[in-house]
């Protein structure tokens, strides 16, 4: 086996090895197109192993010749979409046509020359046509890209990437055609082939492992070149190069390099770069939210910097998903101290709880084995009742805690059904009391709540019942719809305070606001 059919079958190898691996793991396009270039290279090593091993004027060398035009088809088509001949034209303004054209010269020429060179002996002349073809699309197109792309400015790592292997390619179209002529010996021919797919190798592996693919993210970036002046010399806003003063998008970039002014001029005098952190100042009016990277762009021979490029780039999707994580992690925290605070609410209200127990006990001891005056047991028999309404409250502030820890979801409840739940429960507590209830609730009246709903109404009954001494309570529950939520009204009757004549203002009303089935949660 000669070297110059192992040497591109190695690096074929090693292409289709290595991307093969980063398409599986990354699925980008390059990739795909790379292990697609890796296997033509190595079947470019069996048709230099064809060539080598024929004779011109031979069948064997005909078919050699057919052999290396029909590879050169994919090989130039892999190498336009390597370059990105129809994403770089599109940001250059070209015409789909001409890049349509440009693809469609490899389809149409290199089939036509395989039937010409079966009809005619003069192969070196129409291999030098098929090699201008082939050289044509990949060389002239794509350094006019490479020369005024507005990425050179924006992405220049990445565009010199591109040009590595567009020069790469370059190599091996060249490198094929002095074979094919004879220009060269076959081992000079292929090493140059071999020499050309290094290129191809290293610019992809730049592309794919050190930039990180073609995108950054989600960060879209904008370059602005300005002179000493201020003016506005060249701007890529638009996706193309423009300079011209009346296009729209010059006029936006010579805004905002006039609100940056301060930051320019510092460029220039001092030659260092500036980073201006994000800003949500938008020239285009979109909202979005920018950070600008400013830095020389060419310095004459006294160390003057003549020029700066401006770096605009959009991070408003940066900058959100930063926001929304913080939201979360501030959420997060909230919850967490809601926590601590209920479990110390918790032993608060157990603590108290068993000293108001205490309290009970002593005063209850404190009654049965003294001889006390009425207006002194009276007074301890409304301090042990205190003491047990206060125990009561604590023991449905625990009853509610545990009941909103469970963070069941809003549902559909019926509300008079709900009342009519609570009035049970109270009547169940007092059944020593006569409760006198007036429930005044439209039918079929449904409201946003969940479990806890019975507790609160129960809870503000019991309440109610609680500040009515004596063996009898009334209770007033009123209910009204108002546009999209229901107020219910619980209130006890103040018996206690003759000098109130008026029987409305008798009442007092603890008033709770829930929304209606079907509407938002206010």
């Amino acid at each position: 086996m000669y070297s110059e059919v192992l040497a591109p079958a190695a690096i074929g190898a090693i292409i289709s090895a290595l991307f093969s691996y980063q398409a599986a793991r990354s699925r980008t396009w390059h990739a795909v197109l790379m292990v697609g270039y890796g296997f033509c290279t190595i079947a470019g090593a069996a048709a230099v192993q064809l060539f080598v091993t024929s004779t011109a004027g031979t069948v064997r060398r005909y078919w050699a010749d057919m052999f290396f035009l029909a590879l050169a088809i994919p090989t130039v088509l892999i190498g336009l979409e390597v370059m990105e001949a129809r994403h770089l034209g599109a940001l250059r303004d070209i015409d789909r046509r001409i890049t349509v054209a440009v693809y469609a010269v490899p389809i149409i020429t290199l089939p036509c020359a395989i039937v010409l060179l079966s009809l005619f002996s003069a192969g070196h002349v129409l291999f030098v046509l098929v090699e201008t073809a082939v050289l044509l699309p990949v060389a002239v197109y794509g350094i006019e890209l490479f020369i005024k792309s507005p990425m050179r400015y924006t992405r220049r790592q990445y565009t010199n990437a591109i040009a590595i292997q567009v020069t790469g390619f370059v190599a091996v179209a060249v490198g094929g055609g002095l074979m094919t002529t004879e220009a060269l010996t076959p081992a000079e021919a292929s090493y140059i082939m071999v020499g050309g797919a290094i290129f191809v190798l290293v610019g992809g592996i730049f592309r794919e492992f050190s930039i990180g693919g073609a995108q950054y993210g989600n960060e879209q970036c904008t370059a602005i070149l300005v002179d000493r002046s201020l003016r506005v010399r060249l701007t890529t806003m638009s996706g193309a190069l423009e300079s011209k003063r009346d296009m729209p998008s010059v006029k936006m970039s010579q805004r905002l390099i006039d609100i940056y002014r301060e930051h320019i001029l510092q460029v220039f005098a001092t030659g260092m770069p500036v980073l201006v952190p994000v800003t949500s100042i938008d020239p285009t009016g979109r909202g979005s939210r920018f950070r600008l990277d400013i830095k020389p762009l060419s310095v004459s021979r006294d160390r003057n910097v003549t020029s700066v490029v401006v770096i605009v780039t959009d991070v408003t999707a940066t900058v959100e998903a930063t926001e929304a994580e913080q939201v979360a992690e501030l959420l997060e925290r909230v919850a967490s101290q809601r926590d601590i605070a209920e479990f110390y609410l918790d032993l608060l209200a157990h603590d108290m709880a068993n000293r108001l127990q205490s309290i009970v006990m002593s005063l209850e001891l404190l009654e049965y084995q003294h001889r006390l005056t009425p207006e002194l047991s009276f007074s301890i028999r409304n301090a042990m009742d205190q003491v047990s309404m206060a125990t009561d409250v604590i023991r449905n502030v625990r009853a509610i805690s545990n009941v909103r820890r469970s963070e069941e979801p809003m549902r559909p409840v019926k509300l008079e059904p709900a009342v009519e739940r609570a009035l049970l429960i109270a009547r169940a507590m007092y059944s020593y009391k006569n409760i006198d209830v007036r429930v005044v609730v439209p039918e079929n009246v449904v409201v946003q709540a969940d479990t806890m709903i019975d507790a609160c109404f129960a809870t503000l009954v019991s309440q109610c019942v609680k500040m009515q001494p004596g063996e009898s309570a009334s209770v007033r529950i009123e209910a009204n719809q108002e546009d999209d939520h229901v107020k219910v009204a619980i209130g006890d009757f103040r018996a206690m305070m003759p000098e109130i004549g008026d029987a409305e203002l008798a009442w007092r009303f603890v008033k709770q606001v829930l929304p209606q089935a079907g509407a938002e949660l206010a």
